[in-house]
């Protein structure tokens, strides 16, 4: 039985909408350890949380909306953050961060970065020109 076009491209969006989604808990968790904006680091990551956050909001919206319908921007669009922000953020926690704490730390990432990629993969092969 055929999956239809219509199908995937639904499907698909949806599970990079949910990716986006759950990266905006990173910026809940950093917000939660109540970062001191006194000093330098905590303003630093105030600014990384506030951009983590509103690049999460954008992206979901971009994976409800245009790619849904199968426009090709959108499927870079939705692309392009996990290339820029998601592997090279994986890559340094998976060398910086102690081993006790890497299976927790990894976790989150891996997750959103599968459901990302298979529905890119679903939205993908069947891009509208």
């Amino acid at each position: 039985m055929a999956i239809s076009t219509d199908t995937k491209l639904r499907l698909g969006s949806s599970l990079v909408a949910m990716s986006y989604a759950l990266a905006a808990s990173a910026a809940y968790s950093i917000l939660s350890t109540q970062p001191d904006m006194n000093t330098r680091p905590g303003r630093h990551l105030l600014a990384g949380a506030l951009a983590i956050g509103s690049l999460s909001a954008v992206e979901v919206l971009v994976a409800i909306f245009p790619l849904r319908r199968g426009e090709q921007w959108a499927f870079w669009a939705a692309l392009l953050p996990l290339l820029s922000l998601v592997l090279p953020v994986m890559l340094i926690d998976a060398t910086h961060v102690p081993s006790g704490h890497l299976l927790a730390t990894l976790t989150p990432f891996a997750v959103g970065l599968i459901l990302a990629m298979g529905g890119l993969a679903l939205v993908g092969s069947h891009r509208r020109k």
